[in-house]
Parts: C-alpha cells; sequence; structure tokens
C-alpha cells in the first residue's frame, strides 16, 4: 500500500457527495469525511484487510476492483463507489479478505475518527442505522426461515394482576447485550418508555406491509412469523418483533402470530433513538450489535455456499 494524492479535496467532496451512501449526510461531515480520508493505492494482490487486520480502517473505492471473500466459493467483486470494510471494522474482527485485482485507488478512513463524528451529529447516526437496518433485513430474507430467535436465557415470574414494575423491567432488558452495559439513567429511560401489553394464543400483531415503528420485545411466551413466500420462524423471550424494519424505515416483512399468551413490551423507535442521542455508549454497542449481526446472517449464506452481494458483507 501506498499514500497518493491524485484527487483534490474539493474532488473528493464531489466524489463522496456522488455516492448514494452518503447522500443523506450533511455538507459539513461529507466535507469533514473528505479531509480526513487518505488516498492510498493498492498494486495487484496486495491486501487491504484480512482477518488478521487489527487496525480498523474502511475503504471507499475510487478506481479498480477488490475481490472480497471468506471461502473461495463465496466472494463478490466491489468496484468504484462501494464501500468495504465498514461492517467488518464495526463488528470488532474481519471475517473476510480483501485483495486488489489490478491497481486500486481507494479512500481509506479510521473507524475511530468516523464514530467521532457520529457522536456529534446524531443524524449521521440514524442515517447510519439506517442503511444497517436494511442491509440485515435483506440477509434476513434469505436465512431467518426455520430458525428461532430467543436471546434471554433467564426469565422472571410475570404477574397475572399488574405490570411490571422498574426494576422487574430493569432486570429483564439487561440480559441482552445492548443493555446490560448502559447507564442507569439511559436504563430507567427505556424500561420507563415501554408499553407493556398482553395478547391471547392466535392473536396476530400486525400484517404483512402494514407500516413500522414500534418494536415488540417478547417477554413472555412464544411467536411464530410468516414471511411473504411462506417460510416461518420462531421468537421466544428477548426478541425485540419489529425492529429491523422500524429502524430501516420500511413497511412489516413478516406477519407475526403468538403461539401462546404472551406478554410484550412495545417502544416507539424515536424514543429508542432519544435514548442512543442522550448516551453514545448505547449507540457505539448497538451499532456493533448491527454488525455482528449482519456477519452472523453472512456466516448462515456462506455455509450454504450461497453467493454474496456487495451489501459491504465483509
Amino acid at each position: 500500500m501506498s499514500t497518493v494524492r491524485q484527487i483534490s479535496p474539493f474532488d473528493r467532496i464531489l466524489y463522496l457527495r456522488s455516492l448514494p451512501q452518503l447522500q443523506q449526510l450533511s455538507s459539513a461531515t461529507v466535507t469533514r469525511l473528505a479531509y480526513e480520508a487518505e488516498e492510498v493505492q493498492f498494486d495487484n494482490g496486495e491486501v487491504l484487510y484480512s482477518p488478521e487486520t487489527t487496525d480498523p480502517h474502511f475503504y471507499i473505492l475510487v478506481s479498480g476492483s477488490v475481490r472480497v471473500e471468506r471461502t473461495p466459493e463465496s466472494g463478490f467483486e466491489a468496484g468504484p463507489g462501494d464501500t468495504i470494510g465498514f461492517v467488518s471494522m464495526l463488528a470488532g474482527t474481519p471475517r473476510a479478505t480483501a485483495a486488489a485485482r489490478g491497481e486500486v485507488v481507494a479512500l481509506r478512513l479510521p473507524l475511530a475518527r468516523v464514530l467521532e463524528g457520529l457522536e456529534e451529529d446524531f443524524l449521521v447516526v440514524q442515517n447510519s442505522i439506517r442503511n444497517l437496518a436494511r442491509i440485515q433485513q435483506r440477509l434476513l430474507l434469505k436465512v431467518i426461515g426455520g430458525s428461532r430467535r430467543a436471546p434471554w436465557t433467564k426469565s422472571i415470574p410475570i404477574p397475572r394482576d399488574r405490570d411490571l414494575d422498574l426494576l422487574e423491567r430493569l432486570t429483564l432488558i439487561r440480559q441482552g447485550d445492548l443493555f446490560a452495559a448502559v447507564g442507569l439513567e439511559a436504563g430507567v429511560m427505556m424500561a420507563t418508555s415501554m408499553q407493556q401489553e398482553r395478547r391471547a394464543a392466535g392473536a396476530a400483531l400486525w400484517e404483512i406491509d402494514d407500516a413500522s415503528g414500534t418494536m415488540c420485545i417478547i417477554v413472555d411466551g412464544e411467536v411464530e412469523a410468516e414471511l411473504a413466500d411462506g417460510q416461518t420462524f420462531t421468537a421466544g423471550p428477548g426478541y425485540p418483533l419489529g425492529s429491523v424494519e422500524s429502524l430501516a424505515g420500511i413497511p412489516r416483512w413478516y406477519r407475526p402470530v403468538a403461539r401462546t399468551d404472551i406478554v410484550t413490551f412495545r417502544v416507539d423507535h424515536e424514543t429508542f433513538f432519544d435514548v442512543m442521542e442522550d448516551d453514545f455508549g448505547v449507540t457505539e454497542v448497538f451499532l456493533q450489535a448491527m454488525a455482528q449481526g449482519i456477519l452472523a446472517s453472512i456466516d448462515v449464506l456462506v455455509q450454504r455456499g450461497e453467493p454474496l452481494q456487495v451489501l459491504d458483507p465483509s
């Protein structure tokens, strides 16, 4: 890898502004990225990153082609305008190797500086979460069928004659990775904003193509969800039904029906954003969890031998 200077700062701004994944960012944010990006060149066969990479940078390709692969059978080609490595670095560890095919020019961005920028501009955070959620939804359409989702490993008795109190809610939600390490204030804000709901077995929570915007965290009971193509998956305590589409800003894409009597916490996605805006530590943990979820879905596709696409699933 060598550092080059072929693109002026002004041309970088114009180039970054032209990319679809950056068009919702403010001019100030794009300008800052343009000045912080390092212009680098790779010769044929040079590795941009691999599972051994410890320096968290990602790349926006300017010219040339890069092969990104987990195995020879599960790779894809990335070209000018594509972002590669962002999800991997955000998740903590790359799982693929990215190597230049011919001469490649790219903009190299440090993840730490980008995260600092996110803390300064929460609209950028929302845009990033929306993009990650849309990637995850497209992957889940391929991998969620036949699976069971129930992240909580412990339970507490659910009173039948009252709603759960604040301490009980905090005890439950802190089982998840997202809220296990958050501050007390953020945890209380989240717990108090939840609306507890009960549904009898057989009740549908919503229909496919309904408007999204809220998620329902399963507290007790089991749900079976059917996709438009007839595939189904089951979900139990801890699974946030409806979270992906609410964060992505797209309609409902499966129909969940209670298999047993269920108790859920309904949370508006705007409330969730408020919690993240007040505590950037929650934001960082959540972004990492989203990236890890994307890579977990990619793992399933790789195991099946299915082809990958340029979703930045590297």
